[in-house]
């Protein structure tokens, strides 16, 4: 009984340590969203035209950011209707509507700047890292970006802009989407993908 009781708790004290050891710390996560805005400064500014810019944020988006996660929460419902075949369309489809819809936004960049501000623990989610993206003459604007690493490596999960959630709202798209089609899964994914 006492060596069953030992093991229970060395294994617990194992698991214990590895959480730990793999947990994010605030300051790697600043450092992260601070690393990434400054890629994405450089893209748009090295970048002509929007075929190239949208290149180069998938790979950027495929590299730090956990698509796969972020695509299967925006499908929301629909996601467990899909076959396989569906959800890998999908993926690839919701891969590049996500390049595209930055390549959009960022087409109206004018020199501002993205200054991280602090962070919060958000426990299992991660580090919520926050910052304001500062406007020559213009209104600042609050950025939160929900950071972690339980995929192996650091990665954006979420990025919420003046407290609306850009996975919630695309959710929310997706499913209007969806509707509007219908329910026709492969409408939805050959319509998100065009």
């Amino acid at each position: 009984m006492l060596n069953r009781r030992m093991f229970i708790v060395a294994s617990a004290a194992s698991a214990f340590a590895l959480d730990a050891a793999r947990a994010l710390e605030p300051e790697a996560a600043e450092a992260f969203v601070t690393e990434l805005a400054d890629e994405v400064i450089a893209i748009v500014r090295r970048t002509n035209s929007p075929e190239e810019r949208a290149q180069a944020f998938l790979k950027l988006f495929r590299e730090n950011a956990a698509l796969p996660q972020i695509g299967r929460f925006t499908a929301g419902l629909a996601w467990r209707e899909m076959s396989q075949a569906q959800q890998e369309a999908y993926l690839e489809a919701f891969e590049r509507y996500a390049a595209n819809a930055y390549v959009s936004r960022l087409g109206e960049y004018s020199g501002q700047t993205l200054i991280v501000t602090g962070s919060q623990d958000a426990g299992q989610r991660g580090v919520l890292v926050n910052s304001l993206l500062k406007s020559p003459g213009g209104q600042d604007i609050r950025i939160d970006w929900l950071v972690t690493d339980r995929g192996g490596s650091t990665q954006v999960v979420d990025v919420v802009g003046e407290g609306v959630s850009l996975s919630i709202s695309q959710r929310e798209e997706f499913a209007a989407m969806l509707e509007k089609r219908g329910g026709d899964i492969d409408q939805f994914i050959a319509d998100l993908g065009a």
